[in-house]
Parts: C-alpha cells; sequence; structure tokens
C-alpha cells in the first residue's frame, strides 16, 4: 500500500509506502505521481516515510527507481526520510535505489513526527 500528498502551497511531497509494496501499486504510485508532481515548483521537498513498510516485491524496485527519475526531472531539492529500527533493512535497501544529484540535500528520522517538524523548519 501507499499513499502520496502534494502540497503546492509549501511546495513539498509526501510520499508513503506501508505495509507491502507490489509491483502493481508501484505501477498505480507511478501514475499518480506523474498526474500531480507538475503541481510542484522546482527545489520542492520530499518526505519520504518508510516506517510502515514490512516488504516490498522485487519487481517493484523499478517503479522506485521512476519514482527517483521524476523527483529529479522536476528538480527536488531536499529530501526527509523515515526509517525506523524496525524498517531499517528494507528501508536503506529501497532508498539505495534512490540517486540523487549531488545537490540534494538528504536527512534520515527514525519517526514520522521528527520527519514532519523537520519539514515544516525548513
Amino acid at each position: 500500500m501507499y499513499r502520496i500528498e502534494v502540497n503546492a502551497a509549501g511546495n513539498t511531497l509526501e510520499i508513503h509506502l506501508q505495509e507491502c509494496f507490489e509491483t502493481e501499486q508501484g505501477r498505480e504510485l507511478v501514475g499518480e505521481l506523474s498526474r500531480r508532481i507538475h503541481e510542484l515548483k522546482p527545489g520542492f521537498r520530499l518526505l519520504t516515510d518508510l516506517s510502515q513498510l514490512r516488504n516490498m516485491d522485487i519487481d517493484a524496485h523499478k517503479s522506485i527507481d521512476e519514482v527517483m527519475e521524476l523527483c529529479n526531472k522536476y528538480k527536488v531539492s531536499k529530501v526527509v526520510r523515515v526509517i525506523t529500527k524496525n524498517t531499517s533493512d528494507i528501508g536503506f535497501n529501497i532508498m539505495s535505489l534512490f540517486h540523487y544529484s549531488h545537490s540534494v540535500i538528504i536527512h534520515t528520522f527514525n519517526s514520522l513526527e521528527e520527519a514532519q517538524q523537520e519539514m515544516g523548519v525548513f
């Protein structure tokens, strides 16, 4: 499962991967993001929440690459990611698929609350 939130006023995008992230859901995520990412301006901020993720289909990784490509294309400037102790193995494996430009600032937090606080700060 997943959910995304686009906040055009705050120029932020949130992607929450939940429970089991399957290949078909990955395709749906990419489609939804493709339709909505144009609402953001270059320099947008991204919160990636993996705190509820339990497992992921191996083929769903292709969708994660497509998400990253869309974010780079639309000029993400800062990435805040949530990877808890329970999801650290899967979380870091998934996040290693994201290859942002060197100018993108990346922060990792242990809780969604901390990450959301950080999103409000910058």
